[in-house]
């Protein structure tokens, strides 16, 4: 059985290649067997490496344990610090609860005394107004220049105008 390819040409209908389809069949055939066995050799690789993998494992168990346990120890020197840490801070919100406290006994003491200036009201029943301090008044706003908009241009208009971009002069 002799079987020939064609190939013609696509312009002019000449006939430039004939090829022997036979030929190749037995091409076809080893090429098949060399994948076959290609795909045959990695899977015992891959099974190969994979029980490596597992002995080495088995042996490092040791070193997983070590790196566990330090590990274990550096959470808990962590754990330690930020215990102390937490302490030390709890005991200065106690210290500055108690100076706030005392400044505060201080300050009712001159009050009622009448050294102080800050409203005895405000100390002797608990009203709620909050007062202002007798000794403080508030400032009154001083305006530099009651013309002065930055939002409109020179003061030309009644809404937001960006300056012109050119000079002028043309």
């Amino acid at each position: 059985m002799d079987a020939f390819v064609e190939t013609e040409d696509g312009f002019d209908g000449v006939v430039t290649d004939a090829v022997d389809v036979s030929t190749t069949q037995p091409v076809l055939r080893i090429g098949g067997l060399l994948v076959v066995v290609l795909v045959f050799i990695y899977l015992l690789l891959k099974r190969f490496y994979n029980s490596s993998v597992d002995a080495a494992e088995v042996l490092s168990s040791d070193e997983e344990v070590r790196r566990r346990e330090a590990i274990e120890a550096a959470r808990t020197k962590l754990q330690e610090r930020f215990n102390e840490d937490v302490l030390r801070y709890k005991t200065k919100q106690i210290e500055l609860k108690k100076a706030q406290a005392e400044r505060k006994a201080e300050e009712l003491e001159s009050m009622m005394s009448g050294t102080s200036c800050t409203s005895k009201q405000k100390y002797k029943l608990g009203d709620g107004d909050d007062e202002q301090p007798a000794c403080r008044r508030p400032k009154p706003k001083v305006r530099l220049r009651d013309d002065y908009n930055p939002l409109t241009d020179g003061g030309s208009g009644s809404c937001y105008r960006p300056t012109s971009r050119f000079g002028g002069g043309g």
